[in-house]
């Protein structure tokens, strides 16, 4: 029997399997049920659970070790969010909303294209500090690559 998520669309075991290897030949790890919504064109966690009983369990009959928590060997060998991808995100978020982020705004919230807070605080202790050191960040990169083009004026 085929399942039907909110969105209408009718899954098959196979869909669904498939859904999960994609995913893993896109990203090089294996999918947190975080991940799987049907806003992103992934079926969602229900359809696992109505077809397998769990995510977990759907991730199993894919052939892959479902993640838990704190276990990287199931994902990629390095976090996700390095500090550079979290100084880029910032300045990303500030560009194209024109606003600067702060712990205020990010507090409960999750915003598209940024960490959560907390990992935020974990690498810089409040958002002000990140947000800061994004922009010194910036400023520092623009230095470098007016260095760069410079030097190779210089050798030609």
């Amino acid at each position: 029997m085929k399942n039907i998520n909110w969105s209408g669309k009718k899954w098959t075991d196979s869909e669904l399997l498939e859904a999960i290897h994609d995913f893993y030949k896109k990203n090089g790890r294996v999918p947190r049920s975080s991940e799987f919504s049907t806003g992103n064109g992934y079926p969602s966690r229900g359809a696992y659970v109505t077809h397998f009983g769990s995510f977990s369990k759907g991730v199993k009959a894919a052939g892959y070790e479902p993640t838990k928590p704190g276990d990287y060997k199931t994902r990629s060998s390095e976090p996700y969010w390095t500090l550079e991808r979290i100084f880029e995100a910032i300045l990303a978020y500030q560009e194209k909303t024109g606003k600067i982020i702060t712990d205020r705004k990010m507090k409960g919230k999750s915003i598209q294209g940024l960490p959560v807070r907390n990992t935020i605080r974990k690498y810089f202790g409040t958002v002000r500090n990140a947000r800061l050191k994004a922009e010194a960040w910036k400023k520092l990169n623009d230095e470098m690559d007016v260095k760069k083009r410079e030097l190779s004026e210089l050798l030609k």
